[in-house]
């Protein structure tokens, strides 16, 4: 590391960071939207936990988890192309 170029240093340290900081970034929108909103993601569960609506609960569930892996796969392939030397991990 003691010849790695400062770039080369900040992306090994930022992709990772920014992967966990996205989960944590839509977790987060989530739940404020369940606090203080009258709209998407967060206020369907809230509704639907209201009105003891399981499919609408599931379904609110199964979009949020897809919406968490089309992030981790775009952070992934993010990855690849900045930290040629990560691949195969």
């Amino acid at each position: 590391i003691d010849n790695a170029a400062p770039l080369a240093i900040g992306l090994m340290i930022g992709v990772p960071l920014l992967k966990i900081t996205i989960v944590i970034a839509v977790t987060v929108v989530i739940v404020v939207e369940w606090l203080n909103s009258q709209n998407g993601l967060g206020y369907l569960v809230l509704r639907a936990m209201d009105d003891a609506d399981t499919s609408l609960l599931f379904a609110v569930l199964v979009i949020g988890s897809m919406i968490g892996v089309i992030l981790s796969w775009g952070m992934a392939l993010a990855e690849q192309m900045l930290l040629p030397w990560r691949r195969g991990r």
